[in-house]
């Protein structure tokens, strides 16, 4: 058993080809992880290899093998060589893999320094010889070159669908690109953006980058050919769009001038294609200046259209601001016309006389209202008046039915017009039914239908011809006429059957009597042969009464009278006890008169502490100190009142 540099424990066992291994000694139990045969003795299967029954000296080198280590370096500076685990070597001889430096590709230094004249991969080899025997080890290297900038092209642009390829390839680099997952040096582009790529070695770290953008088909257009006035210039312009213009004079621009007539074309191209379109142009003759029809004078015409049509017209205007290709002139007078052409405005005139036939017209036949008056007018423009009186005036006034007739004369001859005028009878201004009384009904409908009449106006503001009153009153309605707004009125009075004539049934105290009255009227018959409005009984019995409230107009109603023994005089306790025992818990007056009774209680000292205004004996309604409280008791209709003390004992 020995304690190996790596700290594990080895063990023997006899004429086995294994160690077993305590993998932590310093641990107790399983902790310490004890593997059986954890060490095979003979990895390569060479001969019979068996332990005794203990372990020889320890010799390291058992378990040390050692490495060939390189200083990082760039092609033109020095490589420095070393072996890792080097403690127990004897000695060591390189081979660097650089056949042509001669003598200088060996060497048995332990750190050794060598220089190569060429870049790239190098085969390095070590012989090593520690205890008696040796090994050799063989190692590929890299010597880098200096990195150059990497060139990823200009900045250029693809059709959509094309990918591109951006190589950025360096013997022996590393290669990061703009979206940090691809390593290789070749990136495919298949959108629009800006790449970039990162080349590094051992010796330098280099960048570049390249912008680039996906063009699209292309549409071009100058327009439709184009006329153009003389001395008149056209810019043609095309939205590039990042593509290459070339014009039909062989400029590049984004624009080109036309100052002659002729056939012009543009063309656009991209990484997508070429597109061209053209476009002719031609230049207009100078219009005309004068085309209207020579001054005119005109009789017996009360208008004259004037035709300005124009050859190379785009658009007109007259004088009067209108805009057709003709004017009709309706008085005399300078007319002109300005006429827009492609190119200019240009304007002429024509100086036109008319005579017009005088104008004549007195208006339909009207029909006047009573007193009413009608003015005649006419024109003396072009023309002598004369009415069927042989007034000349411009103005005749009306106040009769009759014809009427004017006439208007001048050199082109004479013209006459004529108007009836009629009267309206008076209309008449009673017209609605006479007051009326109406028995047992609720409603009555009002027909107001006037002969004359244009519209209705009762007093809530309806409009029909008739009116539904369902109450007594006076109803009134305005109809307009065509010459007047005229008012009648009505009174009606509606006598229903009243909801109650008598009251509910009553109580009778035995030795008293009571009063019932009738609703107001102009007769009253009672079953006990009174005919008075109110009657006084003191026997309990059915009692009927017959109201007559007019002509023909009769009620009949009836009442039950009850009899029973009541208190003859109001008693009003002064001594409660409300301990809930539901005997005189509450202040319970008794024998008061019918009606509704208001109470106020106010304690010794004049607060009032409770009120009521419809009391029905719920006094004390909560918990409340014995003591003496005063009381104010009152009848809302009769104005009845008593007053005193009462005694809360508890």
């Amino acid at each position: 058993m020995q304690v190996g540099p790596d700290g594990k424990i080895y063990m023997t066992t006899n004429q086995q080809g294994f160690l077993n291994v305590i993998n932590r000694p310093n641990l107790k139990g399983l902790a310490c992880r004890f593997i059986l045969n954890g060490f095979n003795l003979n990895p390569l299967n060479i001969g019979n290899i068996q332990s005794g029954f203990f372990l020889p000296t320890f010799i390291q080198s058992y378990f040390y093998r050692p490495k060939i280590d390189l200083q990082q370096t760039c092609f033109g500076d020095t490589a420095r060589f070393q072996l890792s685990n080097n403690a127990y070597v004897d000695s060591v001889r390189w081979d660097f893999g650089d056949p042509a430096s001669g003598a200088l590709n060996k060497s048995t230094a332990f750190n050794p320094k060598h220089f190569y004249a060429t870049p790239g991969p190098k085969q390095v080899q070590a012989i090593v010889h520690f205890n008696f025997t040796s090994d050799t080890l063989n190692q590929t290297i890299y010597i880098p070159v200096s990195i150059t900038k990497p060139n990823l092209g200009p900045d250029r642009g693809l059709c959509p669908g094309d990918t591109l390829l951006l190589r950025a390839f360096q013997s022996g680099a590393t290669y990061e690109w703009q979206d940090s997952i691809n390593t290789d040096s070749v990136y495919v582009v298949t959108k629009p953006g800006t790449y970039w790529v990162q080349v590094s070695n051992g010796c330098g770290v280099r960048t570049d980058s390249v912008t680039i953008t996906f063009d699209q088909p292309l549409s071009l257009s100058l327009g439709a050919d184009t006329l153009l006035c003389p001395g008149e210039q056209l810019q043609l312009q095309v939205n590039a769009n990042g593509a290459a213009v070339l014009w039909s004079d062989s400029t590049t621009g984004n624009s080109i001038t036309v100052t002659q007539p002729g056939t012009y074309w543009a063309q656009l191209s991209n990484a997508c294609g070429s597109w061209r379109d053209s476009i002719n142009v031609s230049y207009r003759p100078v219009p005309a200046a004068t085309w209207l029809p020579n001054d005119l004078t005109l009789c017996k015409q009360t208008q004259y259209t004037i035709n300005g049509t124009h050859p190379d017209a785009v658009s007109y205007k007259w004088q009067d601001g209108s805009t057709l290709s003709s004017f009709t002139a309706t008085v005399s007078g300078t007319y002109w016309l300005e006429v827009t052409t492609a190119c200019t405005t240009v304007r002429d005139s024509i100086n036109l006389t008319l005579i017009p036939t005088p104008p004549i017209n007195l208006g339909a036949d009207t029909l006047l209202c009573p007193g009413e008056q009608l003015q005649l007018q006419v024109s003396t423009r072009g023309g002598n008046i004369r009415w069927q009186d042989g007034s000349t005036d411009t103005v005749f006034t009306v106040t009769k039915a009759g014809t009427y007739w004017a006439e208007i004369s001048n050199s082109c001859g004479s013209w006459r017009d004529s108007v009836t005028v009629y009267f309206r009878s008076p209309s008449i201004t009673k017209w609605l039914p006479k007051d009326t009384i109406l028995c047992l009904q609720s409603r009555f409908v009002i027909n107001g239908q006037h002969p004359d009449a244009i519209s209705y106006k009762w007093q809530d503001g309806s409009s029909n011809v008739v009116f539904e009153a369902r109450s007594s009153g006076i109803y009134w309605v305005d109809v307009t006429t065509a010459c007047a707004t005229l008012r009648d009125s009505v009174q009606i009075t509606l006598l229903p059957l009243p909801a109650r004539l008598l009251p509910a049934d009553t109580l009778l105290c035995s030795g008293e009597s009571i009063q019932l009255k009738a609703p107001q009227g102009k007769s009253y018959k009672w079953s006990n042969g009174q005919t008075s409005q109110t009657i006084t009984v003191s026997q309990p019995g059915t009692y009927k009464v017959n109201v007559g409230m007019g002509e023909n107009c009769f009620y009949t109603g009836s009442v039950n009278v009850k009899e029973e023994r009541c208190y003859c005089t109001a008693f009003i306790p002064n001594l409660i006890t409300p301990n809930n025992d539901n005997q005189n818990d509450r202040f319970e007056p008794k024998g008061l008169e019918p009606g509704t009774w208001q109470l106020e209680i106010y304690n010794r000292w004049g607060s009032r502490i409770y009120q009521n205004s419809n009391y029905t004996n719920q006094w004390p309604e909560q918990d409340i100190p014995a003591a003496t409280y005063y009381y104010l008791l009152r009848n809302k209709e009769s104005g009845k009142t008593y007053n005193g003390w009462i005694e809360v004992v508890k």
